[in-house]
């Protein structure tokens, strides 16, 4: 079943799980890139990784 979110929530725990996976039909998660728990060379500021290996 698919997960409607309403309301304003964080993305991500201090372990870098995601709270509560659904959809939104505008922008309510809070992102905080503190919490990304990834080596540091696959962290990105934004789109900007994405953009780079798109070119």
């Amino acid at each position: 079943m698919e997960n409607k979110i309403t309301k304003r929530t964080d993305l991500l725990d201090r372990k870098g799980h995601v709270i509560k996976p659904g959809y939104a039909t505008k922008m309510l998660y809070n992102y905080n890139k503190e919490n990304i728990k990834a080596h540091p060379s696959l962290r990105t500021e934004g789109m900007g990784l994405l953009s780079n290996l798109l070119r």
